[in-house]
């Protein structure tokens, strides 16, 4: 029932245009079709995220299992991009912009109870004061607090997304642990 962060993506830019066809060609497992899509896919192992590159030197990295990870593996780019392109280049500016994560409580939920306790404001607490339950169209109840968003199945499974800090995300999985 631990909290497990399943994705991170952060960006940041390197203060430089960049020939995307040369690093296509310099880096290794990258792809690059200018016609499908305007950046350079790479794929980096140890961290394992896939980066993406595009032209006036902006970098998106998605896919780290922590901030820490994300943030080695943007490090570890900016150090391949210096020795491969032979350019001075930085990381300004770097900020996470979203985390995944989730847990499974030991339970199975009712989301029809847990829409009507938000409903009722039995949840404000919490800061959570709407949501929304369709089964017909989606499964899950669904939270939406600004800039965020919770998703609660019926199993127990629990996915949060959105939070930037991971102190908020810790005291969201708390609150949740609590209140179901």
């Amino acid at each position: 029932m631990s909290l497990k962060i399943v994705n991170v993506v952060a960006n940041f830019s390197l203060g430089k245009h960049l020939d995307l066809a040369t690093v296509a060609q310099k880096l290794w497992n990258v792809e690059y079709n200018p016609c499908k899509f305007g950046a350079v896919i790479l794929r980096q192992r140890n961290p394992t995220v896939t980066v993406l590159l595009f032209n006036r030197g902006k970098i998106v990295c998605t896919g780290a299992h922590s901030i820490v990870d994300c943030f080695l593996a943007c490090k570890k780019l900016v150090r391949k991009l210096k020795r491969v392109l032979k350019v001075a280049v930085k990381m300004n500016e770097w900020k996470v912009r979203n985390v995944v994560a989730s847990f499974k409580l030991d339970h199975r939920v009712n989301l029809v109870q847990i829409k009507e306790n938000v409903d009722n404001g039995l949840f404000s607490a919490y800061n959570i004061t709407t949501c929304h339950y369709e089964p017909e169209l989606f499964s899950a109840l669904q939270i939406k607090i600004p800039n965020r968003s919770i998703l609660i199945f019926t199993t127990g499974r629990i996915i949060l997304t959105g939070f930037i800090d991971p102190i908020e995300l810790n005291a969201m999985y708390d609150n949740l642990k609590k209140a179901l």
